[in-house]
């Protein structure tokens, strides 16, 4: 106790709480006060794992929501089969058939591409798959998004997917250079970009995707198929 007309000495908080909490929580509060920068450390480390799973919760939510309305808007078939050559006969054959809803075809070639001498990344070169369709302008299935630019893809053109444009450093106008094979090198316009959610991001793959019509394949030197 302190004398008359003098202050009473200083006591801590957690010190002054102990006359009204239970002892248990007394010693929660000393201890709390007494380390204050471990206190802290604890709250901080707490407070940030609570806020990292709730992101990660609502974005697994919000990932799943927008990622499958995104993936059925674009009507996706519901088997793909590769084979050898084949005709357009082939594709309004299977069309016909009761059981099928819509059919399409698609030829694919895989080359390598480079930005031109005297840009950044030239000399740098990585595979390129190029499909061709014949229904580009009007898909039923597996439908492709126009983002920039020119779609379909016009003659002596090509037309990335959106993934893809980081690999070439590449812009909507750029030309760029690909290799057919056996010497083949030519140059061509980007013409468009597009979001084609039924292939794999290029990032995963290490490969770019692409689109291009029947006339600049056939003009590189590949039979319509």
């Amino acid at each position: 106790m302190s004398a008359p007309g003098q202050a009473a000495p200083y006591q801590p908080p957690a010190m002054a709480l102990r006359r009204y909490l239970l002892p248990r929580w007394a010693k929660v509060f000393r201890d709390l006060w007494g380390y204050k920068t471990r206190s802290l450390l604890v709250i901080l480390s707490i407070a940030v794992g609570v806020f990292a799973i709730g992101t990660i919760m609502g974005a697994q939510s919000l990932l799943g929501i927008q990622y499958k309305a995104a993936y059925l808007s674009t009507n996706p078939a519901h088997a793909t089969i590769g084979m050898s050559q084949f005709s357009d006969a082939l594709i309004d054959s299977v069309r016909g058939m009761p059981e099928v809803g819509e059919a399409s075809g698609r030829f694919s070639v895989s080359i390598t591409s480079s930005p031109l001498a005297g840009h950044e990344g030239a000399g740098q070169w990585r595979d390129l798959t190029l499909y061709a369709r014949p229904d580009l302008g009007e898909l039923d299935i597996n439908q492709v998004k126009p983002q920039a630019g020119a779609w379909p893809p016009p003659e002596g053109g090509i037309v990335l997917e959106r993934n893809s444009m980081p690999f070439l450093r590449a812009r909507v106008g750029d030309t760029v250079q690909i290799d057919l094979g056996e010497g083949r090198v030519r140059t061509v316009a980007v013409a468009g970009v597009v979001h084609d959610i039924n292939l794999p991001p290029a990032q995963f793959v290490n490969r770019m995707f692409g689109y291009v019509d029947w006339k600049t394949l056939q003009g590189w030197g590949y039979p319509r198929q």
